[in-house]
């Protein structure tokens, strides 16, 4: 280990994050796979500071998930960051006091502390096209020193997307890089390729993609052998059908087409170019007519990815511009937690909450209404924030079904990308609101990870159930998450057992969410617990959780002041 600097930390770090910032503070680029919540983000804000201090750097460019962006301004900021400066995030629609303030945070004559974060689709690149974030943050480098840290590098894993691309081209433009991710591999080792080849061209000792992927995955497809042998056939037989037909002509096929069938099988599973010249080179003169349509076929046939090779390999190339933290190995985090994740509502769900906003606005301006009405309307806001919708009663249908709100869910997508995140060795705990959240939840999950996997804990529990699935969570070690409801299951179990709780749409009640939050506390526990509340920007969300934070139930925070959650 390197000895320590003088450099005085905002606040104290764990023993894990200062050998990291001990070892790592003056290197160019490095790579943090760190499991989440093990204070990643502290280390590089530490190195930024260091860099800025010691004249290396002039601002700290975070790219992160969408809301996740905003969370590293608002709340860790403050916590690590001691220097007077100028921070702020990426707003696509920026109001008046956001667009100065990145505007005086581009302005290279100041030369105060800067940080500023971006979500992943505000950096797209796409040739001819104009991007304004990309654009922003290129003329940014381009006047600026910059640590340029990517959280989340899992979502830069497609090298055919315009974020990878943009990601790319900034390369070049920042002095110093890191990476940030708990599972960087989560399809496969081709994950890797693009974060690292941000951090340094061929630093995993390759330039090119589909040589990487050839060198570290098995790829097949044994029906592009039959393509070739149609085309040097010139059969009719229609595609993805062996034929006996088409195998007595394979069979009659002479041996240099033979040879020349299986030689660019190899090149296809080993992702290598063809091109006309090497056609002609290998195939005899007679068959060079053919040149056009074996160059089509090769290049639209695909092949499939079926298992991986040469991981050792792969893992010792990653090794020295790496490091590995797993949450149940790091013994001085607090016993407890907590984060925000943000996402932003779908165009169809958010035409739907705007119009209940503005029903809700006119009833309290225009009628006496009391506050279990107000609740109730609230309730529906939550609801549809959710992605569902109950629609008014008729005469016809006076106590109506919550409808699902078509499209992607936006919350439901955020759950699993974390849940993909967490080692598939600990246990998760679920809360939500509504029945119809459970049931798809429920549903979903036992589709991915099994029926042994998940149990429930709600009103369609029958109550001897509820017994047999809180032992079966606790004890089983296979069984991974507990999907219920807090004002049900939220009293006196003891969920310890658990790692992770998510509160994916909350109780209105100051205690219920209380006492939701400690069925994973418990003073025999050796490992920490993190909790991770779901939040939709620009909703009913945001409030609910502040009041919560300043221990008011929703009824209290309200009296007096109907249009409070919508403030």
């Amino acid at each position: 280990m390197q000895p320590l600097t003088k450099f005085k930390f905002k606040m104290k770090p764990y023993a894990h994050q200062l050998r990291e910032f001990v070892q790592t503070k003056d290197t160019p680029f490095h790579a943090l796979l760190w499991d989440m919540r093990t204070g990643k983000t502290k280390v590089v804000m530490d190195k930024a500071q260091y860099l800025f201090e010691r004249g290396e750097i002039d601002v700290l460019v975070m790219i992160a998930p969408n809301g996740v962006h905003r969370d590293h301004i608002i709340d860790q900021v403050p916590q690590h960051v001691k220097h007077e400066g100028l921070f702020a995030y990426w707003v696509a629609s920026p109001r008046k006091a956001e667009r100065e303030a990145l505007d005086r945070l581009a302005d290279p004559t100041n030369r105060a502390f800067k940080i500023v974060t971006f979500n992943t689709d505000a950096i797209r690149f796409k040739k001819k096209e104009k991007n304004r974030g990309f654009t922003f943050l290129e003329s940014l480098l381009k006047s600026h020193r910059a640590l340029v840290a990517v959280d989340e590098s899992s979502d830069f894993k497609n090298m055919k997307s315009q974020r990878v691309a943009g990601l790319l081209q900034l390369r070049d433009l920042s002095k110093y890089r890191v990476i940030m991710d708990g599972t960087p591999v989560t399809n496969g080792p081709c994950d890797l390729f693009a974060p690292f080849e941000f951090l340094s061209p061929g630093l995993l000792g390759y330039t090119s993609f589909t040589a990487f992927q050839a060198r570290y995955e098995v790829l097949v497809n044994p029906s592009i052998k039959f393509d070739f042998f149609k085309v040097l056939v010139k059969t009719k037989i229609p595609d993805s059908r062996i034929h006996p037909r088409l195998m007595a002509q394979a069979v009659r096929l002479r041996d240099e087409e033979k040879f020349f069938v299986d030689l660019l099988y190899q090149m296809k599973t080993r992702n290598e170019p063809l091109t006309a010249d090497i056609v002609r080179g290998t195939l005899p003169t007679r068959l060079h007519r053919m040149t056009g349509a074996i160059l089509s076929t090769y290049h639209r046939s695909a092949v499939y990815k079926v298992a991986y090779k040469n991981i050792d390999e792969l893992n010792a190339k990653i090794a020295p511009y790496s490091t590995r933290v797993l949450k149940r190995d790091v013994f001085d985090i607090p016993p407890l937690t907590e984060k925000k994740i943000y996402f932003d509502l779908p165009a169809k769900v958010k035409a739907i909450y705007k119009k209940l906003v503005k029903d809700l606005i006119t009833q309290v301006e225009t009628e006496q209404v009391t506050a279990l009405n107000v609740l109730t309307l609230y309730i529906r806001l939550q609801q549809i924030v959710g992605g569902w919708y109950t629609p008014d009663p008729s005469p016809t249908d006076p106590e109506p079904e919550p409808k699902k709100i078509p499209g992607d869910n936006a919350r439901f997508k955020l759950l699993q990308r974390y849940i993909k995140k967490i080692d598939d060795r600990e246990k998760i705990i679920i809360w939500c609101k509504f029945v119809p959240e459970i049931e798809e939840l429920l549903k979903v999950l036992r589709k991915e990870y099994g029926k042994h996997a998940v149990v429930d804990y709600y009103g369609g529990t029958p109550p001897v159930q509820r017994d047999v699935n809180k032992k079966f969570f606790r004890e089983d070690p296979d069984c991974r998450f507990f999907v219920g409801n807090a004002d049900i299951g939220g009293y006196g179990l003891d969920l310890s057992s658990a790692d992770y709780m998510f509160f994916y749409s909350r109780s209105f009640k100051l205690r219920t969410n209380n006492q939701a939050a400690e069925r994973f506390i418990s003073g025999s526990k050796k490992t920490s617990s993190t909790v991770i509340s779901i939040i939709a920007n620009d909703s009913i969300d945001v409030r609910v959780f502040e009041a919560l934070q300043n221990k008011q139930d929703i009824a209290d925070y309200i009296t007096g002041d109907f249009l409070r959650l919508l403030k």
